[in-house]
């Protein structure tokens, strides 16, 4: 399951630019701390609320229409006509071709932000200068909350899952298509969940401190420390909490890496 949960978050910030939840219809909030595990998944500890006493003021940024995602290299699609309604489906059936491979929709919602976000991380550096924040947690500060949709993960050539259609399907395109939140049949190993409203498959805009700052704050070389003991050591750290306040935002934390970077800058 740990590769499964890796190739699908891998797979949903490559097609969108954002970091999915796993299991995909977990809440994630705004001002949510936490770390990324060894499977990319988002693991909860704390919140901004809670630890840094600065909750989130939370502001619409847009709104966000239906859509979906899945590669033709991946899938192939068939539909079923419905009985007496000429062009259209009840039934639209994704068929694996190789590997592994993931669908995920989305209906319309919002994508929700911060207002607060420099004071939220102003917060969160005098957390790290008393020893409070453990240096491999994030803070996300953006997310993405829809009124319904689905993910699926398929492994295993053949692998096909059917879902249920709730409007007309038009001939050739499953693009604006609405689908029951379960899944009519599926032959082969499948993953498969649904969203309801407020759920929050996608999150972004999340914070971390610099990889290039871990082992000068902690004091010594890092790499081989486990993520729940990463924490700022004024003892050995050639930087006083002082230094550490002083810093500028931007020298001590990054939002906007990339999967692949989580596990290879330490």
């Amino acid at each position: 399951m740990a590769g499964f949960c890796s190739s699908y978050v891998t797979w949903i910030y490559n097609e969108t630019s954002n970091w999915a939840t796993w299991e995909p219809g977990d809440r994630v909030d705004l001002g949510d701390i936490g770390y990324f595990d060894r499977s990319l998944k988002f693991t909860k500890a704390d919140t901004s609320a809670n630890l840094l006493n600065t909750p989130p003021h939370v502001i619409q940024v847009q709104k966000i229409g239906s859509r979906i995602h899945y590669s033709s290299r991946y899938f192939s699609v068939s539909t079923n006509a419905s009985v007496g309604t000429p062009g259209a489906a009840a039934e639209v059936t994704f068929t694996l071709k190789r590997g592994e491979g993931h669908v995920l929709q989305t209906r319309q919602g919002v994508c929700e932000g911060v207002d607060n976000e420099a004071s939220m991380l102003d917060a969160a550096k005098s957390a790290i200068a008393t020893a409070d924040w453990c240096l491999a947690w994030v803070l996300v500060c953006e997310r993405k909350k829809v009124d319904g949709g689905f993910a699926a993960a398929c492994k295993g050539k053949g692998t096909s899952f059917t879902m249920q259609a709730s409007a007309p399907v038009p001939q050739g395109s499953i693009a604006d298509v609405g689908f029951g939140l379960g899944v009519v049949k599926s032959d082969g190993q499948v993953n498969h969940w649904g969203f309801t409203q407020g759920s929050t498959p996608v999150f972004d805009r999340v914070w971390r401190v610099r990889p290039d700052m871990i082992d000068r704050l902690y004091g010594d070389n890092s790499e081989w420390i486990s993520a729940d003991r990463l924490y700022y050591r004024p003892g050995h750290s050639r930087l006083s909490p002082s230094d550490v306040t002083k810093m500028k935002r931007s020298e001590l934390f990054e939002t906007g890496f990339s999967v692949s970077s989580v596990f290879t800058t330490r």
